[in-house]
């Protein structure tokens, strides 16, 4: 009988568990509404979320401006360093200041989120309050 050869199995996104701390980092912007309770009474919440660790920090912002976006998404990277890669939504509030430090540290960027993406993310956020 034959000996059949066995083919390693191809891989199509990268392993969670390989991941590293602030490997992958992704950034979204959410209303309060029901299912997500505002920070500090803001009308908006910045998710900040490790996708290695699982980690989810909230941001509250009174507006929906780069300047703004940018100044909560340093705080939220303060003390840990800069993701190698960044994934949005790709909003313009994700354009303007927030450009500067990915281009200062050379911050992959990916576009990942698509509708319905979000939502998933919303309800993990809620849940980790």
């Amino acid at each position: 009988m034959a000996r059949r050869k066995r083919r390693p199995v191809r891989r199509l996104e990268k392993d969670v568990s390989a991941l590293a701390f602030n490997d992958e980092v992704g950034i979204d912007l959410v209303e309060p509404r029901r299912n997500v309770n505002s920070v500090d009474g803001s009308n908006f919440n910045l998710t900040h979320i490790d996708r290695a660790t699982g980690r989810v920090i909230l941001a509250g912002l009174h507006a929906k401006m780069h300047t703004v976006v940018a100044n909560a998404w340093k705080s939220a990277q303060a003390g840990r360093g800069w993701p190698k890669l960044l994934g949005t939504d790709d909003g313009n509030e994700f354009k303007g200041d927030v450009g500067g430090p990915v281009r200062e540290h050379v911050i992959k960027t990916k576009w990942e989120f698509r509708t319905g993406q979000t939502s998933t993310l919303n309800r993990s956020a809620s849940t980790t309050r």
